[in-house]
């Protein structure tokens, strides 16, 4: 976390706000981006709360994991040995 602090004051991002919460107990209805790191468990149980908690449209992004229901707006396959995918959803319906 500390790292990303660092980043936001090096780059002058004010208008940023990072948490760091379980996404479990997590209140999701503000939020207007989230960048979550999930096993795939972990992203079935995320996609179940989205259905009760998420009031606006948000964009997430997810890295290695997809939600297994909703299609990602992207797949961007990072150039590297493992080519790990990154997810990305926009307006994510309820």
């Amino acid at each position: 976390m500390l790292v990303l602090v660092r980043i936001k004051y090096s780059l002058g991002l004010n208008n940023l706000t990072l948490y760091r919460k379980d996404f479990k107990n997590a209140y999701h209805s503000t939020a207007s981006t989230q960048v979550c790191y999930l096993f795939p468990v972990g992203m079935l149980a995320f996609e179940d709360r989205l259905k009760y908690d998420v009031a606006n449209k948000m964009t997430m992004v997810s890295n290695t994991f997809a939600l297994p229901l909703h299609k990602p707006t992207k797949v961007i396959k990072l150039k590297y040995f493992y080519q790990t995918p990154i997810y990305v959803w926009h307006s994510l319906p309820k």
